[in-house]
């Protein structure tokens, strides 16, 4: 066979001669081509009788369909979920507020959105399965993004439809969800991108720097988040029993803390004392100078 692994060698030369000969592109033909090696697959998808035969393809009435249809549910379930998310926020914490009688209908929106998605990657990860290159779903991050969204727009729902987090709920169970609901709603417009990207080249080049950047910025946001780390424990455990603790005496608020201080945010009354005698404890207040310019 052809795309047998014993051919990887001489697979570009094998490979021009073969798309030279102009072979019937179906099925079985798109299944061989997921076993190529990611270079040569690029070099096939960039011939022109193979990318006439994908637009020819990409033209029939059902791709064209399937994809409209998900930009159209995109479209249906990203603002219904929002404004069910804000208007149960104004339901939870809003005293005497009255819920929209159109809310239950905008969430089971949200869950047929959830069901078409769902079945979309249950057929594509099939597919993938009877060409023998399931691996090729587990290693796109798309997919993984896309998962992520399916869950959303099924728990989401489901705790709103049975109040799981209620006016009666506890003050962290609010909080959480307040602080919950806001990434999630963020997270779903990535599906916007994942689509944009599939058809737009400029979508793709900007997706594709965006992830070359955050991955050469990695190594920079983790040695800035241990820094900050250390000196929010430095600084808890300098300042823990004296007048100036606030907001050094909770670990969380000393991290946020010296994260805004990066910014020139420097409280002087926690350095000097709020009313110590500069010339008071020298030691002391020479130390905790040192420890902020640090």
């Amino acid at each position: 066979m052809l795309f047998s692994s014993k051919y990887y060698k001489a697979v570009p030369q094998r490979l021009q001669l073969y798309l030279q000969q102009e072979p019937e592109v179906n099925y079985s033909f798109y299944c061989l081509l997921q076993r190529l090696p990611e270079d040569e697959k690029k070099q096939a998808l960039l011939s022109n009788y193979l990318q006439k035969e994908v637009n020819a393809a990409l033209g029939h009435p059902l791709p064209t369909f399937i994809l409209m249809l998900d930009f159209y549910w995109v479209m249906t379930v990203i603002p219904c979920f929002a404004t069910s998310i804000l208007w149960y926020m104004n339901y939870l914490f809003v005293e005497n507020y009255i819920i929209n009688p159109h809310f239950n209908i905008l969430l089971w929106v949200v869950m047929s959105g959830g069901v078409y998605f769902y079945t979309r990657e249950v057929i594509q990860a099939l597919s993938l399965m009877h060409c023998g290159y399931f691996r090729s779903w587990l290693t796109h991050p798309t997919n993984y993004i896309e998962v992520v969204c399916i869950t959303i727009l099924f728990v989401w729902p489901c705790l709103m439809l049975t109040e799981t987090i209620s006016r009666e709920s506890s003050g962290l169970k609010k909080e959480a969800f307040r602080c919950l609901s806001p990434l999630a709603s963020g997270f779903l417009f990535l599906l916007l991108f994942t689509f944009f990207k599939r058809i737009f080249i400029i979508f793709a080049v900007f997706v594709r720097g965006f992830t070359v950047a955050f991955y050469k910025l990695l190594g920079y946001i983790l040695i800035l988040g241990f820094i900050v780390s250390a000196f929010a424990l430095m600084f808890s455990a300098l300042l823990i029993g004296t007048k100036e603790c606030d907001p050094f005496c909770d670990y969380g608020e000393s991290w946020f803390m010296v994260y805004t201080m990066m910014f020139g945010n420097f409280p002087t009354n926690a350095i000097f004392g709020t009313d110590a005698d500069p010339y008071d404890d020298w030691a002391n207040e020479t130390y905790r100078i040192i420890t902020y310019l640090l």
